[in-house]
């Protein structure tokens, strides 16, 4: 869950701004789109980082899934909680509630907010439901024989595989 991120534009002289916030790779597309001096459209999910202060940053519930040896997990943070949630058998045997200030390497989960663990298990299905209503990667996709190979020779498309022109 800890992915460094560095943003910076050549023409920026500034030596740049260092956020502690909890932010998401969906917060990614709209700081692009607002350095590169664009619109950020107001249904696009995500924050932009660039603003300051983050809106609503202390409500905030940031979602991550895990998907390692055929199982799955899911994990919830918001201020000094994480919840982790197993979504597939094998992953736990029940949710883990953890705060994070008094036990920064998660060995003894809080059993006395079970509020708390509640609400963030409901934030937990909506994200499920936000990655469920993702379209398809399994959809033909029509692209011209070029564009087929660049991507096969980058390793993005497999050659083998039948596919759709």
């Amino acid at each position: 869950l800890h992915v460094p991120l560095v943003i910076k534009p050549a023409d920026w002289g500034s030596p740049g701004l260092r956020r502690t916030e909890i932010v998401e790779h969906i917060d990614l597309v709209p700081t692009l789109l607002a350095a590169a001096g664009l619109d950020v459209p107001a249904e696009l999910k995500g924050r932009n980082l660039l603003r300051l202060p983050l809106v609503d940053n202390e409500n905030h519930v940031a979602f991550s899934e895990l998907t390692y040896d055929g199982r799955e997990g899911a994990s919830l943070r918001w201020r000094n909680y994480k919840l982790i949630v197993p979504v597939s058998h094998g992953f736990l045997p029940g949710p883990r509630l953890f705060d994070l200030e008094s036990d920064p390497d998660e060995q003894n989960p809080v059993t006395d907010r079970p509020v708390t663990a509640a609400w963030l298990a409901l934030e937990g299905r909506r994200g499920m439901a936000l990655l469920s209503s993702a379209p398809s990667s399994g959809a033909p996709v029509k692209m011209d024989k070029k564009i087929r190979e660049d991507l096969e020779a980058l390793g993005y498309l497999d050659p083998t595989e039948e596919n759709e022109e």
